[in-house]
């Protein structure tokens, strides 16, 4: 998130410090997978994302999850000023 905030603002998108912040979002995302895979109680088991109704039905739940937190964050930029 704060690559994307600070991207094409304050630091121009291809910069050293943007890239870094993007390589460190995809390694802990990486990292979060490779535990989920090895967990013994992981928190979101493997076999029910298979599922292709549970697949379908959490890609609508967890855009509307982002569209809340995206303009609860522009409220916050609007106002503010």
């Amino acid at each position: 998130m704060l690559a994307l905030n600070l991207g094409g603002r304050s630091y121009p998108w291809f910069s050293a410090p943007i890239i870094v912040l993007f390589a460190i979002a995809l390694g802990v995302g990486a990292a979060f997978v490779l535990r989920l895979a090895t967990a013994p109680e992981p928190l979101i088991p493997i076999a029910i994302l298979v599922n292709p109704i549970v697949r379908w039905t959490s890609l609508p739940t967890h855009s509307a999850g982002a569209r809340s937190s995206a303009s609860t964050f522009s409220c916050r930029c609007i106002f503010r000023a």
